[in-house]
């Protein structure tokens, strides 16, 4: 029974430090895709975009003409450059070429962030050549429901960990120390973060050509663990409230032992001094004088 009790603790131990790598590397991903951590790196791809892919002086020649007639009727310009499609106002259209730019970038970053995909997650890498959906809200979305599965097998791990120790604070202990030790791991990923994304992106990697994708690409990389600080912080006081938890119950535990043991002590000594005195044996000799006396 013990061998099978010891044998259950390990295989559960690394279970749970494997998914606690893991919950902390989906928190990781969906804390660095929030709108407010992603807007400023996506910003300079747009404007990248803007610059290279589709040139500045296109879209105000290609835009300006449609102020004289068009925008008479329509208060919107809708029209698609290089594959992406931008509705301008035709206010902004009419107060020139910084006017458009702005717009123009800030449109594309919302549109990257906000569009709505249809695909699968993965089958996404396939509808076009800069995989611009993986710093979007539903790449979010997609990190962020993995992060509550891992979280939810964690718990359940840690739990029967504990369960299985003779001594639950032992549990507590184990837990707490593979979940500091997950989160020096997680801090990390700013290091390591490259090379794994790259492993994720191969498939896509190879079929992107051109400079300017890969330059998108790599920014689109280094989004992904921006938030591993803040992660690894809340990791790490967790992991230390687990530890923590498991060295009180043992101090209490080692407590409550001692306590037991100095009032069984004071019972003896009650149960001693309470008890009636024992009468005194008589001697032989005595009870033989006793009789002659009598006599």
């Amino acid at each position: 029974m013990g061998f099978l009790r010891g044998a259950g603790i390990v295989i559960l131990s690394v279970l749970l430090i494997v998914s606690i790598i893991a919950a902390g590397f989906f928190a990781v991903l969906s804390s660095s895709l929030t709108y407010e951590r992603v807007e400023p790196q996506v910003h300079s791809i747009a404007e990248d975009i803007i610059n290279e892919q589709i040139g500045k002086i296109t879209i105000v020649d290609t835009l300006t003409p449609y102020l004289s007639e068009y925008c008479l009727e329509n208060p919107d310009i809708t029209y698609k450059f290089q594959g992406y499609t931008f509705v301008f106002p035709c206010s902004v259209v009419a107060n020139g070429t910084n006017s458009i730019v702005d717009y123009g970038v800030n449109y594309l970053v919302q549109d990257f962030y906000y569009k709505k995909y249809t695909c699968d997650f993965w089958k996404c890498f396939g509808e076009s050549n800069i995989p611009l959906f993986l710093v979007s809200g539903y790449a979010r979305d997609y990190w962020k429901a993995r992060f509550y599965n891992a979280l939810l097998i964690s718990v359940i791990l840690a739990a029967g960990t504990i369960l299985l120790c003779r001594k639950k604070a032992n549990g507590f202990i184990l837990a707490g120390i593979f979940t500091i030790l997950s989160s020096l791991l997680i801090l990390q990923l700013k290091k390591i973060g490259a090379f794994t994304a790259n492993l994720v992106l191969s498939p896509v990697s190879t079929a992107i050509s051109g400079e300017t994708s890969q330059k998108i690409l790599s920014q689109v990389v280094g989004i992904f663990f921006s938030a591993s600080g803040s992660v690894f912080l809340w990791m790490f006081i967790l992991g230390f409230v687990l530890f923590g938890t498991g060295i009180i119950l043992r101090m209490m535990g080692i407590g409550f032992k001692i306590s037991s043991a100095v009032e069984k002590r004071q019972e003896r000594i009650r149960m001693k001094e309470e008890a009636p005195p024992k009468k005194a044996k008589i001697s032989k000799g005595m009870k033989a004088s006793k009789k002659q006396k009598k006599k």
